[in-house]
């Protein structure tokens, strides 16, 4: 029992260390990219400039939040998943049953800071950006 504790904890403490990383890998975009006109970098890359200069905090924090988002939300439908299937075999088990439900409002308000962290950084970088 311990041990299946302690690989699930050691999975979810360095999982998203190695998705993080991709995020910091950064690198300048090539010549041809800043050759693009403004209206055409617009639409390829999401109403996001190109910075000649090479990456900028913005984009990092945007990658960041980004690759978290997506990590915490793969998490929490693989825990909505895990928590129907806790309550299916709960067999009419009261504490089984509790469980379950808590396992599935866990994922779902993770699900949820998910979601608000990626609607407060827009918001964050846009006035940020309109502003600078």
């Amino acid at each position: 029992m311990t041990h299946k504790l302690l690989l699930k904890l050691a999975i979810i403490t360095v999982m998203p260390l190695g998705i993080a990383s991709n995020a910091f890998a950064l690198s300048p975009p090539p010549a041809s990219t800043v050759a693009i006109s403004s209206a055409t970098s617009e639409i390829l890359n999401g109403a996001q400039t190109v910075d000649p200069n090479g990456p900028t905090v913005q984009g990092g924090i945007t990658a960041v939040v980004n690759v978290m988002s997506l990590a915490i939300g793969v998490f929490s439908v693989i825990m909505i998943i895990y928590g129907g299937f806790k309550f299916v075999s709960s067999a009419g088990d009261p504490n089984g049953i509790a469980s379950a439900k808590k396992t599935i409002i866990y994922a779902l308000v993770g699900l949820t800071l998910a979601i608000m962290a990626q609607a407060i950084m827009r918001a964050v970088i846009g006035k940020a950006s309109s502003t600078g």
